[in-house]
């Protein structure tokens, strides 16, 4: 009779703790939201290590693009003399459903009174990951003259840092504008409150200067930005036309528009070709009716808002040259005046006004243009100019503040 082996002793039990880090990594990798990925290293100590580990946060940041937290707008009431106390911040946030992240995380609240003293207006410069570029306007302010104080925050964490005059500021200079620039060039690491830059522009003497200052020193921190490959178009004459793709663009004359990439801090001169059909009719002053808004897909769009009509213009296949892609006629009566009061992520604002000086009468119509669909809807007033989007930082990052 063949005899069957009875196995006896107790079965072996797995647990989480079992699984190889390697896999673990890969499972974790999966996790597409910087939230949920948050959340589960504040569950689980096992996961907590893997995701702290700086290899992890490199491999994530290449599989996955960064979550938009929001976008942060200047009110319209940002650019009118405040009466009451001073120091009233007035740029706002727009939340991401997506996120489910507090709001009031978001909240400028936390920026301290060596900052906003004396100070009357905050208006958001520029945005670049999770960091903001802030300026504030003193009581007296002086056209030309350098902010009452530039900032550069990181909301979610609540850090900040004062940005000092540059060095060789002097009555002689006109201050224009300062803009966000990623870390050192060469660095792989992602712009943050120990890595980044701010390129500011002015002029001297006629002439146009830039100065690059450097996270992590002191006043000396400052350095000369060569900008003479550009300079000689490079005067107060240019126009700022909008923020796509993390650069900035500036139309200057004919068909002659300058690019700032915020991630080296470089200028770069762009010629839109003469062969596509921009409705110019040889009038290259009507390009002052051409703005450039982000598409949904990240891209640049450049836009037209003339002759009551909307054009949008893309690049075709992405990175090809400049075509139509679409355009929308708006109908509205001949005595209204237009121009365009925002720009996001996939859409613009257009005002639509009229004024009666003797009957004492204003009136406002905003449309919000979606640059995809064309559909047109009402906007709100409040928003007003360029959205500054702010994305969520690395997961352990994350965490911490969340937990904070």
């Amino acid at each position: 009779m063949l005899q069957v082996p009875v196995l006896t002793g107790a079965r072996t039990q797995t647990s989480i703790h079992d699984v190889p880090d390697d896999l673990l990594e890969t499972i974790l990798l999966r996790v597409s939201s910087p939230v949920h990925l948050a959340r589960a290293g504040a569950a689980c100590k096992l996961w907590r290590r893997v995701i702290a580990d700086g290899r992890f946060a490199a491999r994530f940041r290449s599989m996955h693009a960064p979550a938009v937290a929001g976008y942060y707008f200047n009110s319209f009431r940002s650019f009118r003399r405040m009466p009451g106390p001073s120091g009233s911040i007035r740029p706002s946030f727009d939340p991401s459903p997506s996120t489910g992240i507090d709001p009031r995380y978001f909240s400028l609240d936390f920026l301290s009174d060596d900052v906003i003293a004396g100070t009357h207006s905050a208006i958001v410069l520029d945005s670049r990951g999770s960091l903001l570029l802030i300026e504030f306007e003193g009581l007296r302010y002086f056209r030309g003259s350098f902010p009452a104080a530039l900032v550069v925050c990181e909301p979610l964490t609540q850090r900040y840092e004062k940005i000092p005059r540059p060095r060789d500021f002097d009555g002689g200079c006109t201050y224009l504008r300062s803009y966000l620039v990623d870390g050192k060039t060469g660095c792989d690491d992602p712009i943050s409150m120990s890595s980044f830059r701010v390129l500011c522009d002015m002029y001297r003497g006629g002439v146009a200067h830039a100065a690059m200052f450097t996270a992590g020193g002191s006043e000396d921190s400052w350095s000369e930005k060569a900008i003479d490959h550009v300079s000689p178009v490079l005067d107060h004459t240019r126009l700022i036309k909008g923020r796509a793709g993390g650069c900035w663009y500036f139309y200057i004359q004919g068909m002659t528009w300058i690019v700032l990439d915020g991630a080296t801090g470089e200028y770069s001169s762009l010629d839109l070709p003469t062969t596509v059909d921009w409705g110019l009719n040889g009038d290259y002053t009507r390009m002052h009716r051409f703005y450039v808004a982000e598409g949904r897909d990240g891209k640049p769009r450049i836009f037209s808002f003339k002759d009551n009509t909307v054009k949008v213009f893309a690049r075709l296949g992405g990175d090809g040259e400049w075509a139509l892609e679409r355009s929308l006629l708006l109908r509205y009566h001949e005595h209204w005046d237009t121009s365009v009061w925002a720009k996001g992520p996939g859409f613009i604002v257009v005002a639509l006004e009229v004024s009666w000086v003797n009957e004492h009468v204003n009136l406002r119509q905003l449309l919000s243009v979606d640059l995809e669909t064309m559909e047109v809807k009402p906007a709100e007033e409040d928003k007003f100019r360029i959205h500054h989007p702010c994305t969520l930082p690395c997961p352990p990052t994350l965490r911490a503040c969340l937990d904070g």
